[in-house]
């Protein structure tokens, strides 16, 4: 695999003006690691790189990253809320709390914004503190997640130009939780798949059933790609939370999958210049990674291209038939993919089983300081070590303090602590460039 390796945020970063000079350390598997003495990042220039102006329409990876962890951060604390409310132990408007059973019910012409959720939040704080207990600190920092929504749409004085669209978690004891974002600042459509919630829900089976099912692929996608296998192998657990879902009845008669892309093509008609992403935590960022596959492999002329799909923490979905299979939806713009790890996340090296495989680019968060790239190269990955995840998991258990380190990594104020302390390094590049920068990638464009 190729990585490039930043530590500390001192010196201004060169993106694509001139080629650097600097003697590279090399790793093994791994093209040159930009680890400089003075704590400078060069960034290499980019080969044939694309007109300059074409990457002023992208955000920075760090806004990216920043964004989509905040967006699956809000799924967890949305479920508890329409729960209480649900049980009627919410006070508020009835106006808002209204508008907070809505958002479930299929109806997309229905919203609610984050100054609504901040408003239920601050007049529930001495209940909500009561129903966490000692954990109110650190899970009531979802608040923080909701007030950077809200930062944003105070500044461009539009406090309806962020809205959640939709948020499903019926039955959740069954079936998988999803919510829908509109971003009119940014022309974003966001689709978000809630992460395992410990309470009365199937998440836990979903996660264990790690064996995989064989997936025939669409057969416009084959004859796109003559060379492509006509199959892979995905984890079952989610592939059945997302397709195969057995509970269906006279009132969910369509999968999963069905209602959910027929949801997001309905606001994607609605508008079309917007772009589409797709996140989540934990199980989230898998079924995510899931839901932008199939999207992607779509002929629908409403997906626009590419679908960036952005997980935080999430496991492995499918073997190296995927790998080479997600490969060629790169090549061919068709989906960008930003798996963002801390280094010692334990939920990241799942399942542990050799035969599957991660994919796309994967931001990684050092323990201390630093991040790197790093994009896995077929040939290399196939010789990886066979018990390198089996070896990591062990080590990150193998003491009691190693073992409180390594649950902590998982959780996404965490993430948002690494990535802070990331920004400067992060601000100075974008996912789509780093897509186009051979140093990492090799030559993946045709």
């Amino acid at each position: 695999m190729s990585i490039r390796r930043f530590v500390g945020s001192g010196g201004p970063c060169v993106c694509s003006v001139r080629p650097q000079t600097p003697m590279p350390r090399r790793c093994r598997r791994g093209r040159a690691l930009s680890l400089l003495a003075d704590n400078t990042c060069i960034k290499p220039s980019i080969s044939n790189p694309p007109a300059a102006d074409k990457y002023h329409q992208w955000d920075s990876l760090y806004d990216d990253a920043l964004n989509m962890i905040q967006a699956s951060y809000v799924s967890y604390p949305l479920t508890f809320l329409l729960r209480e409310a649900k049980r009627g132990n919410l006070q508020s408007s009835g106006r808002i709390l209204e508008k907070l059973w809505a958002i479930g019910d299929g109806d997309l012409s229905t919203y609610i914004v984050a100054e609504d959720i901040l408003d239920i939040a601050n007049n529930n704080k001495e209940y909500i503190r009561e129903t966490y207990g000692s954990n109110f600190d650190a899970d009531f920092g979802w608040l923080r997640s909701f007030e950077h929504f809200a930062k944003k749409t105070r500044k461009a004085g539009d406090p309806e130009a962020i809205s959640m669209l939709e948020f499903d978690d019926h039955e959740d004891h069954s079936r998988l939780v999803y919510g829908i974002a509109l971003n009119k600042l940014q022309k974003r459509i966001t689709l978000i798949f809630r992460g395992t919630y410990s309470e009365g829900t199937a998440d836990w089976r979903r996660n264990i059933q790690a064996d995989p099912c064989r997936v025939s692929l669409p057969q416009h996608l084959l004859e796109m790609h003559r060379d492509a296998s006509n199959h892979i192998e995905l984890h079952r657990g989610f592939y059945e939370y997302m397709f195969a879902n057995k509970d269906r009845s006279e009132k969910y008669q369509l999968e999963r999958y069905e209602e959910i892309r027929d949801n997001v093509l309905g606001v994607l008609k609605d508008y079309p210049d917007y772009r589409l992403y797709i996140t989540g935590h934990s199980l989230g960022g898998s079924l995510a990674l899931l839901a932008a596959f199939h999207v992607a492999c779509s002929d629908s002329p409403l997906v626009p291209q590419p679908v960036t799909c952005v997980s935080v923490g999430s496991p492995c979905i499918g073997d190296q038939r995927f790998l080479s299979t997600f490969r060629m939806l790169e090549r061919s713009g068709k989906i960008r993919f930003l798996r963002i790890t801390n280094s010692n996340d334990p939920i990241a090296q799942l399942p542990p089983f050799s035969w599957y495989r991660h994919v796309g680019m994967n931001l990684r968060l050092e323990k201390d300081n630093g991040f790197q790239l790093v994009y896995p190269k077929e040939s290399e990955d196939e010789s990886m070590d066979k018990f390198g995840r089996w070896k990591s998991l062990l080590s990150n258990f193998a003491s009691p303090t190693n073992a409180k380190a390594a649950v902590s990594a998982h959780y996404l104020s965490e993430y948002l602590r690494r990535l802070s302390r990331e920004r400067e390094g992060l601000e100075r590049a974008c996912l789509e460039e780093c897509y186009h920068d051979e140093s990492i990638v090799g030559i993946i464009r045709q």
